[in-house]
């Protein structure tokens, strides 16, 4: 079966070329040091890179590894839609671009087979993809509610949201496992996100854009908490907003329920 590898680089991290064709073309590095793996992605860590990146001596590069797409999505995200580590990629450099916080992406790579036709041949489906960037030393924002700074924390993850969505930003993963979060010198937040695949921008619907709620705790009470200042920050009237962000948590628990119930039911929970 012909294989075709694809790869696109951040002009910020030229340097990495070689790095992002050795990884799309043979896989994650042995060298590396494995973060998480999932049923979904891995993800592995390789140690500082030579070169320059960024006006940097050097990156520790972040490397998640996408599973092969099923049928259909493997022959669709080559005709109709961007893959996975593609989206990552483009939707980094958007978020960038709009002044918003992301680690650095270094480029993707993926790997096209199929039946080659004619003097370039033809490469129908998907199959393995990597997406590379920055490795930052912040922590993620699991257990935010019980934080000693959470006083001063959720005003300004609260007005963040309200920024993301003043720019019609859609982060349909905003969960804690997503958001970094680092306090400077000065006692400021800054706020990275990660795994961006699935996210939109020109968003204008507002209860499409109050669903960044649903994952981001677990509890009705710090959704209140978090969506009365959010409601502050973007100029809304508090009721209202906060009704909508804890409607938002509670149709998205039920839905996680009713998929777990249904799981159990075909005997596939836990698989």
């Amino acid at each position: 079966m012909a294989t075709r590898h694809i790869t696109v680089v951040n002009p910020a991290c030229t340097e990495a070329s070689g790095v992002v064709e050795r990884i799309t073309a043979g896989g994650l590095p042995p060298e590396s040091t494995p973060i998480y793996k999932g049923r979904r992605n891995t993800l592995v860590k390789l140690d500082c890179i030579n070169g320059t990146f960024d006006n940097r001596p050097g990156m520790e590069i972040n490397i998640k590894s996408f599973r092969i797409p099923p049928f259909p999505n493997d022959f669709i995200y080559r005709f109709f839609r961007p893959g996975k580590a593609r989206r990552s990629y483009e939707n980094a450099l958007r978020l960038l671009s709009m002044s918003f916080r992301t680690p650095v992406p270094v480029g993707y790579g993926e790997c096209h087979q199929g039946v080659g036709i004619g003097r370039h041949g033809m490469w129908p489906r998907l199959t393995h993809s990597y997406y590379l960037c920055e490795q930052i030393p912040y922590k993620n924002m699991h257990y935010w509610e019980w934080r000693d700074d959470i006083d001063t924390l959720l005003p300004a993850f609260a007005a963040e949201i309200a920024r993301l969505h003043r720019h019609g930003v859609w982060f349909r993963d905003f969960s804690p496992g997503n958001i970094l979060v680092n306090r400077t010198t000065g006692g400021d937040y800054e706020f990275y996100y990660v795994d961006l695949n699935r996210m939109e921008f020109d968003v204008t619907d507002e209860r499409k854009l109050m669903q960044m709620f649903r994952s981001i705790t677990w509890c009705d009470e710090w959704v209140e908490k978090l969506a009365r200042p959010y409601a502050l920050a973007a100029g809304k009237d508090t009721a209202p907003t906060v009704g909508m962000a804890v409607e938002a948590a509670r149709r998205f628990r039920d839905s996680r329920s009713l998929k777990k119930r249904f799981k159990r039911l075909i005997g596939k929970e836990g698989k």
